[in-house]
């Protein structure tokens, strides 16, 4: 394999490129995936993995791990250690990279006969990419997200994902309540995590028919468009005055909620 030492050579430029701009994600349909594990999930889904990159280090440490994804990918580099601290986007770069192809999901999945969580304008990726990895553990049939949440793709959503990206299909959206109409075809219900006067406490909500439950942005809560386009509104009681929970662990409530009855 060719060896890479230098950020001026070319396919360093694009993989860094690809790992900061959301614009060139969405341009080439391409995203990086950065450390051995998720580079593992990338290789082995099935989604393609278009150019790996391995640091001699990573190729010491652990040589079979390595040789899977070069061997997976379809085409590799090694990279020099000092190089490989340079691009990466971790503290701690354990000197494995891949540019993938985006997973192309079955959108015939979004049929309203499943389970789904929706997530509208938020702006932690933390918290995006929380609601990914619940929604796989749980089972979920699939999470729609409006076209403002931070990018599915990048760094930070990815590593927060854990791999869930390339477990389950993601829609991303700029017309959320065309959305719901989609899932009501199926007969699925939406709720709205929102304060309104008339709503309700989900433990005293039969969730029968509900397949949905949108959640709104971490400062402003859903939009009222959102609210009036869902068929009812529900809350999670608070046993302290407080303020409301982080988006993630009030979408991990919900989405439980969502599948426990399975």
């Amino acid at each position: 394999m060719i060896k890479l030492s230098s950020k001026e050579n070319a396919e360093i430029k694009r993989l860094t490129c690809l790992l900061s701009s959301r614009k060139e994600r969405e341009k080439t349909g391409l995203f990086v995936v950065e450390g051995l594990r998720i580079a593992i999930d990338a290789a082995e889904a099935g989604t393609g993995v278009e150019t790996a990159f391995v640091s001699e280090n990573a190729l010491t440490r652990h040589p079979q791990e390595c040789e899977r994804i070069i061997a997976l990918a379809e085409r590799a580099f090694v990279v020099t250690d000092q190089l490989a601290g340079r691009i990466g986007d971790t503290k701690t770069p354990q000197g494995v990279f891949c540019i993938c192809r985006k997973p192309q999901p079955d959108m015939s999945v979004f049929d309203g006969k499943g389970s789904y969580i929706m997530l509208s304008s938020l702006q932690d990726p933390g918290n995006v990419g929380t609601v990914i990895r619940t929604a796989c553990t749980l089972g979920l049939t699939g999470v729609i997200l409006s076209s403002d949440c931070p990018d599915v793709y990048s760094p930070k959503v990815l590593r927060s994902t854990m791999g869930g990206v390339f477990s389950i299909p993601l829609w991303v959206t700029n017309d959320l309540p065309a959305a719901m109409q989609q899932l009501r075809k199926g007969g699925c219900l939406v709720a709205a995590a929102a304060l309104t006067d008339d709503a309700q406490p989900i433990s005293e909500q039969n969730m029968q028919g509900v397949g949905c439950v949108a959640i709104g942005n971490e400062g402003n809560g859903l939009s009222r468009e959102m609210i009036d386009a869902c068929d009812r509104c529900i809350i999670l009681p608070m046993a302290r005055p407080g303020q409301s929970l982080n988006a993630g662990v009030a979408a991990s409530i919900f989405m439980w909620e969502l599948t426990k009855k399975r």
